[in-house]
C-alpha cells in the first residue's frame, strides 16, 4: 500500500510540475500576442498548454525511456 501512495504522490508531483510549466508558457505566448495587439482567445490559451504539456511529456518520456 505504502508503494501505491509513493507512487500516485510522485506522478502527483510531476504532473503538477509539468502543468505549471505549461500554464506559464500559456500566459507568455498570450502575453507576445498581446503586445502584438492580436486576439488571443481562452481557446487557444488552453490549446497552448495542451500542447506544451505534450511536448513535455514527449521529451521526459525519450529522456526517462532512455533512448537519449
Amino acid at each position: 500500500m505504502d508503494l501505491l501512495i509513493s507512487i500516485l504522490a510522485i506522478l502527483l508531483i510531476f504532473g503538477g510540475t509539468i502543468f505549471g510549466i505549461s500554464y506559464l508558457v500559456g500566459k507568455i505566448t498570450e502575453a507576445i500576442f498581446r503586445w502584438r495587439n492580436e486576439e488571443f482567445s481562452k481557446k487557444q490559451f488552453w490549446q497552448t498548454v495542451t500542447i506544451s504539456m505534450l511536448i513535455c511529456l514527449i521529451i521526459s518520456g525519450v529522456i526517462c525511456g532512455g533512448a537519449l
